[in-house]
């Protein structure tokens, strides 16, 4: 420690440097951790800027992915219902073809997928990769507060025919 009227030693650091360089180093924390608020406050507000819909989208399209029951023979006594099929559906905007979601139903073919207001084509694609069951185009009109109820059905391939004709 230095004594009030001795000199420094050359690279000596005082009680007083010593609180500057605390200081300093507590200054530059402090403003990196602005900085870092700040960045984060307007990674939060530039959304609510953008113009856009800051509220729950309140509609969209649900439904079912089903598949034919792919029996070679009905009639009323033996009906064939459809099966649910889990697949992959695509969304896709009327107004521009442009792909605005995409979903996979469950094992029970169900889904739901909150969209805004408009015209879309809803598209059902096979899970496996093979050409049966083929999938299915919907188009839909989907309006505020709705979901719209769509069921999507593949054809199995089966040609099934009345019997006694």
């Amino acid at each position: 420690m230095t004594r009030v009227g001795e000199p420094r030693r050359p690279g000596a650091v005082g009680e007083d440097d010593r609180v500057a360089m605390v200081g300093r180093r507590t200054l530059d924390g402090m403003s990196r951790c602005v900085r870092a608020i700040s960045v984060l406050a307007a990674v939060l507000l530039v959304p609510g800027c953008s113009g856009g819909p800051t509220t729950p989208v309140d509609s969209g399209v649900e439904g079912r992915t089903v598949v034919d029951g792919g029996c070679p023979t009905t009639s009323s006594a033996s009906p064939c219902p459809d099966v649910p099929l889990a697949a992959k559906i695509t969304v896709t905007r009327s107004s521009d073809r442009r792909v605005v979601a995409t979903t996979q139903s469950g094992q029970d073919g169900r889904y739901r997928i909150s969209l805004a207001p408009g015209g879309y084509a809803l598209r059902a694609e096979n899970l496996t990769g093979n050409a049966l069951p083929r999938g299915a185009t919907a188009g839909v009109q989907v309006d505020q507060g709705q979901y719209e109820n769509v069921v999507l059905k593949f054809d199995s391939g089966v040609r099934g025919s009345q019997p006694g004709g």
